[in-house]
């Protein structure tokens, strides 16, 4: 199978978000075995900065039928975070209950992080920080 060979995450989600198959590369994409992340709901890997947006354009999607693309971040298997980019397309079927989503994950966390630079470099100038000072945080945080 196609899917199989690509680094890209190939997932197939039933219309609750349940992740019902997913591709090999999702073991070297975000460091999940593919069987942990079956039985996995979709919103469970999200970012909850990010989750709001996810769940309305994610609805919006299934009610619609409609293809969808996000961007968001998701958990990976060592408890990291990445940006990624999400396609989905609804696979036609004659019920409900067959009725899937087939969703490509494509890793766009060093676009990203190139893309929000000026905006961390601006915040970082408006508290006239410098790398020194802000790198270090107590533990606990007080």
């Amino acid at each position: 199978m196609l899917a199989e060979k690509r680094s890209d995450v190939v997932l197939n989600l039933n219309l609750d978000g349940l992740i019902v198959w997913a591709s090999p590369s999702a073991r070297d994409s975000l460091q999940w075995h593919p069987k942990d992340l079956v039985g996995q709901r979709n919103v469970g890997l999200v970012h909850p900065d990010d989750l709001q947006a996810f769940i309305g354009q994610a609805r919006s999607a299934v009610q619609t039928g409609a293809g969808s693309r996000m961007r968001f971040r998701i958990m990976c298997g060592d408890g990291s975070w990445r940006w990624v980019e999400a396609t989905g397309k609804q696979v036609p079927a004659t019920d409900h209950a067959s009725a899937s989503r087939v969703v490509h994950i494509r890793d766009v966390h060093d676009q990203q992080r190139a893309l929000d630079a000026p905006r961390r470099s601006e915040k970082c100038s408006a508290r006239q920080c410098s790398p020194v000072r802000s790198a270090w945080r107590p533990y606990p945080p007080t």
